[in-house]
Formats: structure tokens, C-alpha cells, sequence
């Protein structure tokens, strides 16, 4: 029973780590893809169709070519948290939030003069 409970031990955080990294990767490619304009003026469903079944390497359309950016932006997440996790807590994790936490910060105002200076 004990080696269960132990197996469980190492699947969970894992299961964990995969699945936060691939929310993390979509969030990444739609953070770059709205700031370099390629996500923008898809109003209708079919345009954000379009987009996302290029994004995900379903099929080549005026948006992406064929490579699949999906599976490329989750690769690259997954390299970069795993070298994160692999530097500790205080050389890795505690490094990262102390950039990040204040970017989070600067980011967050610069939405909030963004939406204020918006005509109506």
C-alpha cells in the first residue's frame, strides 16, 4: 500500500506541472500574438476558428504557416519551468517573483491607463 501512496507522491505534482505549464503556454501565445497584432480583428466565430485551428497545427491557413505554435510554445514553457524548478526555491522560484510579482504590477497599470483613455 505504502508504495501506491508513494507513486501518487511523484504523479500528482507532476500531473500538476504539466497542466499549469500548458495553461501557461496558451496565456503565452495569446500574450504574444495580441501584442505582435496577428490575434487581432478576429470579431466573428468563424476568423477565431481559423485562428486557433492554425495556432494548434490543424491546418495552414493565412495566420500561421504549418507549424504547429501550440506545441512549440509549450515546449518552450515546459524547458523554461523546468529549469526554473530545477535552480531551488531561492535561486529559482524566489528569483523569478521578484521580477515577476513587480512586471505583474507595472503591467496591470498599464492596462488601467489603457482602458481609461479609450473613446467611448
Amino acid at each position: 500500500m505504502a508504495k501506491y501512496v508513494g507513486a501518487l507522491g511523484l504523479f500528482m505534482p507532476l500531473t500538476v506541472m504539466v497542466y499549469y505549464t500548458y495553461v501557461e503556454s496558451w496565456s503565452l501565445g495569446y500574450s504574444l500574438f495580441t501584442a505582435t497584432g496577428r490575434y487581432w480583428g478576429n470579431e466573428s466565430f468563424d476568423s477565431t476558428r481559423t485562428f486557433l485551428a492554425g495556432y494548434q497545427g490543424l491546418e495552414s491557413n493565412e495566420y500561421f504557416g504549418s507549424i504547429a505554435w501550440a506545441y512549440a510554445l509549450f515546449v518552450i514553457t515546459l524547458v523554461l519551468n523546468v529549469y526554473v524548478l530545477s535552480r531551488g526555491i531561492s535561486g529559482g522560484i524566489e528569483l523569478v517573483a521578484r521580477y515577476a510579482l513587480p512586471a505583474l504590477f507595472l503591467f496591470a497599470a498599464i492596462l488601467v491607463v489603457r482602458v481609461l483613455l479609450l473613446g467611448t
